[in-house]
This record gives structure tokens, C-alpha cells and sequence, in this order.
């Protein structure tokens, strides 16, 4: 699997579960690499621990198809490395699909990669024109965001006063094992902004139903300090996929830890370990120290 993206880990994470031997090539300095940096070292661990072989700050140098195998050869710590597979997966990215669609002659404006460039309000430089999806150069590649996007463009045109979509609070997952969900900014991002942070990471072992999956990970919040809002939320562990939509509420509405701590999650639910990560972070740690 070269690519320790979103796509890499799905596809890992997939072919282990059906028992092959996998290994994961990222050429960034960590897995994950959209992700908080804890996420990254987690999903490391969580990989080992399933037997899953992965490489980061690794190149691959050549790959090579000898008819019945591949062969890729990749450096990694000053030394190189090879690997013989039966399929060799490249997961480094898409780009869209737009050459022969006439779009310089509409007045309509690509980068260097081919995606349609648009302005906020997702207008391309045609007049009339506007792009969504997967072929518009917005940050995130997802469904759920093209569908946003394409809702967003259509009551535009229908002459609703639409706001511009805030692409830090829409909820990013990963279906890999465990799986991985976020939202709003990574403790990096928020520390370049420039704020004074607090944060907290919530083990899993700590809540009840966690325990009975059986999968362990965190959920890791990062709040302005002196009692500001939640700026990020990020979790690896069961079903956070499910658990996301809460976070984004939490985000996009600029609440506090304190806000979050003040509402009861039921018991026993994984929606505890988000619950119990903002009590800890208010000052009112119930099954965490």
C-alpha cells in the first residue's frame, strides 16, 4: 500500500481483516498525515498491533511488475528497503477529470492539477458558472462535502443568500480499524493560530461500552484556554464515525468544554468518552484522572 491516507488505511486496513499480509508506504513523516499528530501515533500502534507493516518518511525509489508479483523498492531511515506483493495498491491522491470538457473555452479557469478554481461562494471565473465536488478546488474530497457544496450552489442560483461553507468544521472519518474521526482544528493548526490551547485526551478504556467492543483509542479535545471554545475534537476507537456529528455541533456552535460537561450522554454509550473528555477538561474528570 503506498499512501497512508484516508484511502491507504481503508484499503490496509481491509485486506488484513481478510488476512493478508500487508505492508503501508507514506512518504510524509507520519501516517495519517492530514490528522492530529496523537492520531497518527495511535493508528501507528494500532497497526503494529494487528500485524500490519508501515513505513513513514519512506520513499518509494522504483516498483517494479514482474508478471506474477510486484517488487517495490523504497528508502526509509538512510537505508533501502524492497517488498514483494502479490497487488501493489497507489493511494497518494486522485485528480479530477477535466481535460476535453472545454472549460478554457467557457472562460472557465483549472489549476496546474486540473481542478476547476473557484471563489468562496464556489463561482468559477465564467460568470454563471459554478463548480462543486470532486473537480472544484475546495479542501476536502468527500461525499458528504460534495453534496454540501452542490445543495449550497443550487439555492445559490435559485437567489438564496447561502454563507460560505466552513470547511474546518465538517467532520472528516476514516474506515479503518480502528476507525479515525474529526473535526475543526488539529492542536498544530490551532497553536498557528496563535491562541493560548488546553487539551485533553479521554482513553476509552475509561468508558464501559469501550471496554466491551474491545478496540481501546482516545478521544482528544483541543479548547482555547480560560474556558474558550472547543476548536478541535479528534478520536480513534469504535464507531467514532458515528460519534463525529456531535463534535461538529460543538465546533461549528463555538461551545465550551464547560457548555458540553453541563449535558448528560447516557450510560452505558461510546458517546460517554466524548462526554467524559469535556468534563475532564472543565475540571470535573469523573472516570479519568
Amino acid at each position: 500500500m503506498i499512501g497512508a491516507g484516508a484511502v491507504g488505511l481503508e484499503f490496509a486496513s481491509l485486506y488484513r481483516s481478510f488476512g493478508a499480509e500487508v505492508t503501508v508506504i507514506e512518504a510524509l513523516p507520519r501516517l495519517a498525515p492530514l490528522e492530529d499528530d496523537d492520531i497518527s501515533t495511535e493508528i501507528a500502534r494500532a497497526l503494529r498491533k494487528r500485524g500490519i507493516t508501515a513505513a513513514a518518511g519512506a520513499l518509494v525509489k522504483e516498483v517494479t511488475d514482474t508478471g506474477d508479483a510486484v517488487q517495490v523498492i523504497y528508502e526509509a531511515d538512510g537505508a533501502s528497503h524492497g517488498v514483494t506483493a502479490d497487488i501493489c495498491l497507489v493511494a497518494i491522491g486522485r485528480e479530477p477529470v477535466t481535460y476535453g470538457l472545454g472549460l478554457e473555452a467557457a472562460g472557465v479557469a483549472v489549476n496546474e492539477r486540473g481542478y476547476v478554481q473557484v471563489d468562496e461562494l464556489l463561482r468559477t471565473t465564467a460568470p454563471g458558472v459554478l463548480a462543486v465536488g470532486d473537480v472544484a478546488a475546495t479542501p476536502l474530497q468527500l461525499a458528504h462535502v460534495a453534496f454540501t457544496e452542490g445543495i449550497a450552489a443550487a439555492e445559490r442560483i435559485a437567489g438564496i443568500d447561502v454563507p460560505p461553507i466552513q470547511y474546518a468544521n465538517i467532520p472528516r472519518v476514516t474506515y479503518c480499524t480502528p476507525e479515525i474521526a474529526s473535526v475543526g482544528l488539529t492542536e498544530a493548526q490551532a497553536r498557528e493560530t496563535g491562541r493560548s490551547l488546553v487539551t485533553e485526551k479521554l482513553d476509552f478504556r475509561a468508558i464501559g461500552k469501550a471496554n466491551i467492543v474491545g478496540e481501546g483509542g482516545f478521544v482528544k479535545v483541543v479548547a482555547e484556554e480560560g474556558g474558550g471554545p472547543v476548536l478541535g475534537v479528534h478520536m480513534i476507537g469504535p464507531h467514532v464515525t458515528d460519534l463525529i456529528a456531535e463534535a461538529m455541533l460543538i465546533t461549528s456552535w463555538e461551545a465550551t468544554a464547560a457548555d458540553v460537561a453541563a449535558l448528560i450522554h447516557p450510560h452505558p454509550t461510546l458517546s460517554e468518552g466524548l462526554g467524559e473528555a469535556m468534563l475532564a477538561l472543565a475540571g470535573k474528570a469523573l472516570h479519568s484522572a
